[in-house]
This record gives structure tokens, C-alpha cells and sequence, in this order.
């Protein structure tokens, strides 16, 4: 989300996109932060689509690799330094939007 937000609204794109390290983008892709394979950046796709829907759907079939992000939420990494919301409802996709970032956090960080 944040590489989105930083090319402006930018919440979908290709694998192929992600992949270009000498791309001009003012988000800087994964893929030049931690170094991913395009195999490794395809399983980590498919895996935060298939646990976090809400969030990121994929689709990579034949020569289509089509990244959607779903372009109402948000990176709201400044959420982490604000309390859980009182109300029950916004405290559960607090909850959930705050173990999405984790996940994605550790498969970036746990990655060898």
C-alpha cells in the first residue's frame, strides 16, 4: 500500500511492474527493498491474497499478472502509534488491518 500511495493511487499493477528495479516510480518496490526472485514476490502475493482478501487479490494466469489492491484501505502505518478503537466492529478491523501488516512485515524480515 504504501508503494501505491506513493505512486499516487496507483493499486493495481503487474508482477512484471514490481519486478523492474529501474523503473521510474516514486514507490520504491519491494522487490529493490529486499531483493525477491519473481517466484519468491509471486508466493508472497499469493499468500497475503489468499489469507487477506480484503486487502489484495492476484491473479497469474498464463501471461496475466494482474495485482489488485483494494484501493479503500489504506497503508496506516501511523495506526501503530494510536489506541484501538473503542467501538467492538472498528476494533476488529483494527485488529485484523494490524495482524496484516505484521504478516507482511515477518515474510519480509523472516525471508533468507
Amino acid at each position: 500500500y504504501r508503494y501505491a500511495e506513493a505512486c499516487e493511487g496507483y493499486y493495481q499493477f503487474t508482477l512484471s511492474t514490481l519486478l523492474n528495479e529501474k523503473a521510474e516510480s516514486a514507490g520504491v518496490s519491494p522487490v529493490k527493498i529486499f531483493g525477491y526472485t519473481r517466484e519468491e514476490l509471486r508466493r508472497q502475493i499469493e499468500g497475503l491474497s489468499a489469507r487477506y482478501p480484503e486487502f489484495i487479490g492476484c491473479s497469474f494466469t498464463h501471461d496475466l499478472e494482474v495485482v489488485n489492491l483494494r484501493p479503500e484501505k489504506k497503508s496506516g502505518w501511523e495506526e501503530y502509534s494510536q489506541p484501538a478503537p473503542e467501538n467492538d466492529a472498528e476494533r476488529a478491523a483494527f485488529q485484523k488491518n494490524v495482524e496484516m501488516k505484521n504478516t507482511v512485515l515477518n515474510l519480509f524480515y523472516e525471508r533468507d
